[in-house]
């Protein structure tokens, strides 16, 4: 039960346990992708497979984005908890 001015979150606190069925979802994805570009079939798609220069920018661009992402969540979340603070004391209990 939430109260005026509480914030729910959810998903908080598991750990590796709530990343069980993304981590499991995307290695479904690449091992599809692994079989479609591999397979003797693959012209049926009409697919090549990267070169390890462009291998190496997807994965570039894929950290990179993943770094500015979680840096902004980690810049929210501090503006959030620098003014839920009490200023200068007021609520505070001696």
């Amino acid at each position: 039960m939430a109260y005026a001015g509480t914030q729910v979150t959810y998903g908080r606190g598991r750990g590796l346990v709530g990343w069980r069925v993304p981590a499991q979802l995307g290695g479904g994805v690449v091992a599809l992708q692994l079989v479609a570009i591999y397979s003797p079939r693959n012209g049926f798609l009409d697919l090549v497979a990267l070169s390890a220069v462009e291998f190496g920018i997807c994965i570039g661009v894929g950290v990179a984005l993943l770094v500015v992402i979680e840096t902004e969540k980690w810049r929210r979340r501090s503006k959030s908890k620098a003014a839920a603070l009490p200023a200068s004391g007021v609520g505070r209990r001696i």
